[in-house]
């Protein structure tokens, strides 16, 4: 189990010719489950891990009179293979895999939500304290690809503890 605070900045560009852009920021908290295999006599972990996350990150461009723009990450998602080597209680891993996002947008009073579905990569540092309570720190670029004329990309920074069970 694992409960973490992100922050991360978030990019959606609509395909208009000015190219506004809405800076979505904000916090996240979730979750994350897998499943890593260490090989005999080797420093090589392989694994793969899925996340799920409640987003509140928002952003807001307005336009005076004629209005506003209006996007808010319901939520976010990642499932990823994981690639490391283990060094006594540390693990040093690269991942990579598909992502996942739910945005809810209101422009000129006509509100849409659209799910986005694109890729993921990024790598990060993971310290064993005890046994079975593990911190991590990583970083993660993710690109949700483009629909119906807007782009979504983030960066991520993000830390967590989790609970390792003997299975």
């Amino acid at each position: 189990m694992d409960r973490r605070l992100r922050r991360r900045s978030g990019r959606l560009r609509q395909g208009s010719p000015r190219r506004r852009r809405l800076q979505a920021e904000g916090a996240l908290i979730g979750g994350y489950a897998g499943y890593n295999f260490q090989f005999d006599n080797s420093p090589i972990v392989i694994g793969a891990e899925t996340d799920f996350n409640w987003s509140d990150q928002d952003d807001k461009i307005s336009f005076g009179p004629l209005g506003s723009v209006k996007a808010d990450v319901k939520w976010a998602g990642a499932t990823r293979g994981r690639v490391g080597l283990a060094f006594d209680r540390f693990l040093a891993y690269g991942a990579a895999g598909v992502a996942y996002s739910r945005v809810k947008g209101n422009a000129a009073g006509i509100t849409s939500s659209r799910t986005f579905t694109g890729w993921t990569a990024g790598g990060g540092l993971e310290y064993a304290f005890t046994d079975s309570v593990v911190g991590r720190a990583e970083y993660r670029y993710s690109d949700y690809g483009r629909r119906n004329g807007v782009k979504l990309t983030e960066n991520r920074v993000m830390g967590g503890l989790a609970i390792k069970f003997g299975w």
